[in-house]
């Protein structure tokens, strides 16, 4: 609760990437790649418009992603996010 809303950034492999109903899409992370069943470590939120750019990534890519620790989540969403160059 300490560091909700500091802006952090982390870098992962991407597992899935999923449209969800409020408009936003959610990048789901891991710190290896996704092998069979497993909870993600931590997802990531987006604005709809990057959907385009994380799915050309695709699967079990490593991307680095800075975004804002969200409110009572314990560390594990950020929201606002975005892409490191």
């Amino acid at each position: 609760e300490d560091n909700s809303g500091k802006e952090v950034t982390v870098t992962g492999y991407i597992w899935s990437i999923n449209n969800r109903t409020d408009g936003l899409v959610q990048l789901n992370m891991g710190d290896n790649k996704l092998e069979g069943m497993q909870a993600a470590s931590f997802y990531c939120l987006f604005y709809e418009s990057m959907a385009p750019k994380l799915k050309a990534l695709g699967k079990d890519a490593l991307v680095t992603v800075t975004g804002l620790i969200a409110d009572g989540t314990g560390g594990v969403e950020l929201s606002d996010c975005k892409l490191a160059e």
